[in-house]
C-alpha cells in the first residue's frame, strides 16, 4: 500500500469512528445533589451540594460534553471518580469518562484538567 492509499484509509477509518459517535442528553439540575465516589485512597462518598463551585463546574462540564460518545467494549476499571445523581452516572478516568445508559456503557475522551475539580474533591 502506498502512502496516499494509507492516508485515505486512515481518513476513512477516522470518519467511521466519528460516524459511530452520538450525543447524549446528559443533565444535572441546578438544585440536584450529586455524589462523587472516590475509588482511590480512602474510598469515600462525597456529596456535591447544589450551588457550590464543584456543582457548578460539574454542570458546566456536562453541558460541554454532550457529543462524541462511543461504545465502550471493556470492563470499567475500579478507579477514578464516579459521579451519580438520579439517572446520571459518570465515571471520570484520566483521559476518558464513562457513562452507563440503557444502550450500555459509553465513553468519551476528555482532558484530565477539565475534571481536575473532582480529583481535588477526593483529596480534600
Amino acid at each position: 500500500m502506498n502512502l496516499a492509499s494509507l492516508r485515505i484509509a486512515c481518513l476513512l477509518a477516522g470518519g467511521l469512528l466519528l460516524a459511530c459517535s452520538e450525543s447524549l442528553p446528559l443533565h444535572l439540575g441546578k438544585e440536584v445533589e450529586a455524589h462523587a465516589y472516590c475509588w482511590s485512597g480512602a474510598r469515600r462518598d462525597v456529596a456535591i451540594q447544589p450551588g457550590t463551585p464543584t456543582h457548578q463546574a460539574l454542570t458546566a462540564w456536562i453541558a460541554q460534553n454532550q457529543g462524541g460518545w462511543q461504545a465502550y467494549l471493556a470492563t470499567p476499571p475500579a478507579q477514578g471518580v464516579t459521579v451519580r445523581a438520579g439517572s446520571l452516572n459518570l465515571q471520570f478516568l484520566d483521559a476518558a469518562v464513562l457513562t452507563r445508559t440503557e444502550k450500555g456503557i459509553l465513553t468519551n475522551t476528555t482532558q484530565e484538567s477539565s475534571h481536575a475539580f473532582l480529583s481535588a474533591l477526593c483529596k480534600g
